[in-house]
């Protein structure tokens, strides 16, 4: 639960009891449309006379939770192409003959190249964000989106599908990719050194190589001690037993059969204890001549890792245990040192040892989840991966369905009726609603979820705006040209053949998609009120012979009739008439003149209904010049204002008056406040200049308060 703290205050401190008293509270509205809300406040008894008026009364408060950044939007872009594509395996994979002759090392190394993909998508995220300065904020998330997702392809789906193989060369490989130790600077410094071993810091890091399988880094520091090292039974020992034995470390890596493997090291596990033989020798007869640096203290502690000496290992990773990576540190070297023979199926057991020693920090949820991961335990990562980020506990639980390993009877399925994965990429689906641009690949998340994912794009799709509101040119191109290298033909749903030419009228891409989803999930009356609103779109904007198309598909035939007679009509018109330019400034000054009459008539006959509509009509249809705009606007204002009983236009008609008036705002704060506030400033008596346009823009704020409830009485009535 996240909280939000209004500027400016809508209560003044110590103004809480005033508040109280004066029959106000707090109302909001929750947009269809967006993951947003605008509040304000409210008389508890509208109908009731205001007798106090607060200054909080002209104050509209917009808000929005589970925003997305720009930076993060081409991320959800680029692992959109992969989702589609691990379902399109998923599904060849079920219903092809041929694919099921597959074994199952082949499957899973289908799902570890999509996961691959993840990971590249993930790196190039990064890179992206750390270009930036300052560092963004989401930086540190998708490191760790990256880390687990690295994780989970070593545990769930590993190169070549090796799923039943050893592990713990894999797990260790995962380590030094994800926490790099020691770091290259310091193995840098050290090897400049004329003497590294006289550096408080060198057998610390020379057992740490060897603790992290760098034996290059550590053979190349042991072979510098035996030829320089003051003391001549260290050089003896480390030249004739510890390089020799180092040198032959059998890798799982390194070998075609996990039997040779084992076998070969445990020839030469017996090959390690005849050095720590060796060892008590030499120090029984060192002399102690030189040997400030203390090297029989650091070189037991390197034999023990050696020996898969679990207490040697503990002691180790303990230092790791401040940056966060202590459990995981053992975790990663377990299989190398202390159980050559580890399995997949035996990690749980380890992971349980581990954690009871050096358990993960339970406040850091990136340290718990990886925990669960390794312990292979898939709901519980789930349900902290939803903690981390809902983009990686989505996509998880999409690959944990498809390796399997999600029981669908569990208790979360039977609570929600729905699958875990379902569960958890619809909640990724909700989160992606806070975007208008990503209405696309909302719908394509909803739209692999089955039966209930049909159900949420059949409450979404209607509140998806179907004609895009003007924007700048430049920001347009971006965003078009970013949908469409999703590669939606190839990757995404398959789109319904175009009712008309993309380049005809602006928003037929939109239009389009909206109705392949429609199309394809059989969503027959929200197809056909789509196009409703697409041949009043049309018909608005003049394009008769293409809104007749439109309502012929919804099935609208007063809709066909009206644009049919209206074209007939105008056929009739002689071609005489027709030249003469209805649209000059006196024919439309004559036009609003007529029509503000009417307004005007309506009102005084009681008609308000009639009358705000016709307000809205000649808006819609810019019969309204600019400077009488502001005028119009308040004269709507007060008559919504005194239908208090009933509605007087739908929720649509108010949004469009909404947006007007915030024209009206945004004008004036360009400079161009004169061309709409001149008329108002003149009628209220405010004289003339910047303070009269002034003092007649605050006066517009009431239309904004009246608007705000009135679509908040919308919203309860659902009109």
């Amino acid at each position: 639960m996240s909280a939000l703290a209004l500027q400016p205050h809508l209560i003044s401190v110590g103004g809480l009891d005033d508040f109280q008293s004066s029959q106000h509270t707090f109302a909001a509205s929750i947009s269809p449309r967006g993951n947003s809300i605008v509040a304000h406040a409210s008389s508890k008894a509208p109908q009731a006379p205001t007798k106090k008026r607060l200054p909080a009364d002209s104050l509209l408060y917009f808000a929005s939770w589970d925003h997305i950044p720009e930076s993060t939007v081409e991320f959800y872009c680029d692992t959109y192409l992969t989702f589609t594509t691990i379902q399109n395996i998923a599904k060849s994979l079920k219903n092809d003959s041929a694919t099921q002759l597959l074994s199952e090392e082949q499957i899973t190394n289908y799902y570890s190249r999509s996961i691959e993909q993840y990971i590249n998508d993930a790196k190039k995220q990064i890179t992206s964000l750390a270009s930036q300065d300052p560092l963004p904020p989401t930086y540190p998330t998708y490191v760790s989106i990256l880390e687990t997702l690295q994780l989970v392809q070593t545990v769930y789906a590993p190169h070549g599908g090796q799923i039943n193989g050893l592990i713990g060369e894999q797990l260790l490989q995962w380590l030094n990719t994800s926490h790099t130790v020691p770091a290259t600077a310091e193995l840098i410094r050290l090897s400049a050194l004329p003497e590294p071993w006289s550096d408080p810091d060198f057998w610390p890091t020379l057992n740490k190589c060897v603790l992290r399988g760098l034996s290059t880094s550590a053979l190349g520091f042991l072979r510098r001690v035996a030829s320089n090292h003051p003391s001549t039974v260290l050089r003896t020992f480390i030249r004739d037993s510890l390089v020799p034995v180092l040198e032959t470390h059998p890798r799982s890596s390194e070998f075609q059969r996990e039997s040779g493997f084992l076998a070969a090291h445990s020839r030469w596990r017996e090959r390690v204890a005849e050095v720590r033989m060796a060892l008590d020798r030499a120090v029984d007869t060192d002399s102690g001549e030189a040997d400030e640096d203390e090297w029989s203290r650091w070189v037991d502690e390197l034999l023990g890792v050696i020996e898969g000496d679990d207490g040697v290992v503990f002691a180790l990773c303990n230092e790791a245990v401040e940056d966060g990576w202590g459990f995981r540190e053992v975790i990663g070297v377990w299989g190398v040192w202390v159980d050559v023979g580890l399995k997949r199926t035996q990690l749980a057991k380890v992971v349980e040892r581990v954690a009871e020693e050096m358990p993960p920090d339970p406040t850091v949820p990136v340290q718990e989840l990886h925990r669960a991961i390794l312990a292979m335990e898939e709901l519980e990562a789930l349900e902290i991966a939803a903690q981390v980020d809902p983009w990686l506990a989505a996509h998880l639980a999409d690959i944990f369905e498809k390796v399997e390993t999600l029981d669908p009877q569990d208790e979360i399925a039977q609570t929600y009726g729905m699958s875990i994965r379902d569960h958890f990429v619809l909640s990724y689906a909700e989160h992606l609603h806070s975007d208008p641009t990503l209405f696309e690949i909302e719908l394509e998340y909803m739209g692999r979820c089955g039966a209930i994912g049909r159900e949420r794009i059949a409450a979404v799709i209607c509140h998806i705006p179907v004609i895009p509101p003007p924007t700048d040119p430049k920001v347009s191109e971006k965003s078009l040209s970013r949908l469409k290298s999703l590669g939606v033909d190839d990757q995404g749903l398959p789109l319904a053949p175009r009712i008309v030419d993309a380049g005809m009228w602006e928003g037929c891409d939109r239009v389009d998609k909206l109705l392949s989803v429609c199309d394809q999930f059989a969503l027959r009356d929200e197809s056909r009120e789509i196009c409703k609103i697409v041949a009043q779109h049309l018909t608005r904007t003049k394009s008769y012979g293409l809104a007749i198309s439109y309502s012929a598909f919804a099935q609208d035939v007063r809709g066909v009739g009206r644009s049919a007679a209206f074209v007939k009509h105008v056929a009739q018109i002689p071609a005489r008439y027709m030249r003469v330019n209805a649209t000059d400034p006196i024919s439309a000054r004559l036009q609003f003149v007529a029509r503000f009459a009417d307004f005007h008539t309506f009102s005084e006959d009681g008609a308000k209904g009639e009358a705000v509509r016709l307000l809205v009509r000649m808006l819609d249809r810019s019969i309204v010049p600019r400077a009488w705009q502001a005028v119009v606007l308040l004269d709507a204002a007060s008559l919504l204002e005194g239908s208090d009983e009933e509605l007087l236009i739908t929720t649509d008609d108010a949004y469009e008056l909404l947006r007007y008036l915030q024209n009206i705002y945004t004008q004036a704060a360009l400079g161009a406040g004169s061309d709409y506030l001149e008329v108002l400033a003149r009628i209220t008596m405010r004289g003339k200049g910047n303070t009269a346009e002034t003092e007649a823009l605050q006066s517009l704020d009431i239309v904004r308060l009246v608007l705000a409830r009135y679509l908040a009485r919308c919203t309860v009535q659902r009109f």
